[in-house]
């Protein structure tokens, strides 16, 4: 690009689409412009696992495992260390993390951010009791907002956009389908032992113009000034 080259006349190669991404945030960092072409794993992008994390927690909340991965989501603001100490105080009193959570209130225990984790548990209960009276659409959606609402990355964004167009999707194709019977569904993608079935997205172009970033096998029938 310092000889003149125009950036949309330079492709960056690589063989696997799990190396692009790294490039990606190096051109990013450099104020490089940069398209990036391909597709994405959609059960692994770190928010749908947070998003997981609280769907499944609405189906089991006397489970102590589900429901502190669910509160300790960046959607919360929870800290780690509260968590452990939830956790704690359940072994302790030989009672389930649910039972203490109700009891948060009168807890003289020193919480970090103890406002944080009764806003958390107020909300993953209330969605629990909700599941009968809400579409598994409106659950899913609620979910994916408190995700959604804090400052993020477009690329992030995009991950929640279309886990909630599968949903929506889904919900269309089976209409009588409850929550239970589709997070049983979504369960077989999320398996890493059945890596073969995924969900993927394409990803988002956050620049019209820049240089091409795409693995070997998609530049195939495209030409460039330079190729690295």
């Amino acid at each position: 690009m310092q000889q003149g080259i125009d950036a949309k006349e330079i492709a960056v190669l690589t063989q696997t689409n799990n190396e692009l991404f790294p490039l990606y945030d190096v051109l990013r960092s450099r104020k490089i412009p940069v398209l990036l072409r391909g597709k994405a794993d959609l059960m692994a992008h770190p928010l749908v696992v947070e998003a997981l994390a609280i769907m499944r927690a609405l189906l089991h909340t006397q489970s102590d495992a589900m429901l502190s991965s669910a509160l300790a989501s960046s959607a919360f603001g929870t800290h780690p260390a509260d968590i452990s100490r939830l956790l704690l105080l359940a072994r302790d009193s030989k009672k389930r993390l649910h039972d203490v959570l109700v009891d948060l209130e009168r807890s003289d225990a020193p919480f970090l951010k103890k406002e944080e984790l009764i806003n958390a548990r107020d909300i993953v209960l209330e969605l629990a009791h909700a599941l009968e009276t809400r579409t598994v659409l409106e659950t899913v959606e609620r979910v994916l907002h408190l995700l959604s609402d804090l400052p993020r990355d477009p690329l992030d964004l995009a991950a929640i956009e279309a886990f909630f167009a599968y949903t929506k999707e889904q919900c269309l194709k089976k209409s009588s389908q409850n929550y239970r019977g589709f997070m049983h569904d979504i369960e077989f993608y999320a398996d890493p032992e059945f890596g073969q079935a995924r969900l993927t997205y394409t990803l988002p172009h956050l620049v019209t113009e820049g240089v091409q970033l795409m693995t070997a096998h998609q530049s195939k029938g495209l030409e460039f000034h330079t190729v690295i």
